[in-house]
């Protein structure tokens, strides 16, 4: 289903992520993100798929120049409104993460939050870790929050009923072992009113990412389970992956 990101994250997932919008929980991720990449003030910091930028909000707030790309113009406008609002200084991009819009070695910090990596193809995945890689100045970072699909395998949900105050949420799970990709049905119920969106996402192994980071050019640096700096493992719904680009690495692709 190729572009389903479009139709899926539309108003109603902006209302779904400002109800889980927690801004304790926000600080806690920049500030983990921050510390384990060990950054300076005024570097440099883009981070993909942005949203209204919950996270590089507070990146500017803490000193850091920062920088959002988002393929959704509403989401950014948002997120312009609420720099504003904050007498914060961000830059907002409209543009697609397999070709950013931005010189070589521009930035010390590449970030992705809540899975916002595996939209694609194996081929365009491939593409955004490069052009992540391109960005990026040597010894600069990449980050990766993703689900951890092992945990996910473990306890797989076929179906889940989300229900919030202003709209109940229905879900439909399905994985494909052969592909690694999760497909989601979801039908949001409004107002007596029902929209139905859907996902196919894909999830990679521990063991899949490296070799696509070290494909790419990036030395694999760490993983953690959480934002407490946890161990990962099985038991661990989140995956959270550095990778640094170094000199000796070669981005041939081979």
């Amino acid at each position: 289903m190729e572009n389903w990101f479009i139709d899926y994250f539309d108003q109603d997932y902006i209302w779904l992520l400002s109800l889980k919008d927690d801004p304790e929980r926000t600080a806690q991720q920049v500030d983990f993100v921050s510390r384990i990449t060990s950054l300076t003030k005024d570097e440099g910091i883009l981070d993909l798929g942005c949203g209204y930028g919950r996270h590089i909000l507070l990146f500017s707030k803490a000193g850091y120049v920062a920088t959002g790309l988002d393929l959704n113009k509403t989401y950014l406008e948002e997120g312009l409104k609420r720099s504003r609002e904050l007498n914060l200084s961000i830059n907002l991009v409209e543009g697609d993460m397999r070709k950013l819009p931005f010189s070589d070695e521009q930035f010390t910090l590449v970030t992705s939050f809540f899975t916002t990596f595996g939209y694609f193809s194996e081929e365009d995945n491939l593409k955004v870790l490069k052009e992540a890689y391109r960005v990026l100045k040597t010894g600069g970072f990449i980050f990766l929050d993703l689900e951890n699909r092992d945990h996910i395998i473990k306890y797989f949900k076929t179906d889940m009923i989300r229900e919030y105050p202003s709209f109940l949420m229905l879900e439909r799970h399905n994985f494909d072992i052969i592909n690694g990709v999760q497909r989601t049905k979801r039908i949001y119920i409004k107002d007596g009113k029902q929209k139905e969106v859907r996902r196919e996402l894909r999830l990679y192994t521990l063991t899949e990412l490296k070799w696509l980071l070290e494909k790419t050019g990036f030395h694999f640096t760490s993983v953690y389970g959480d934002y407490c700096g946890g161990e990962f493992n099985l038991e661990t719904p989140r995956m959270l992956v550095f990778a640094q680009k170094v000199e000796f690495c070669n981005n041939n692709g081979s």
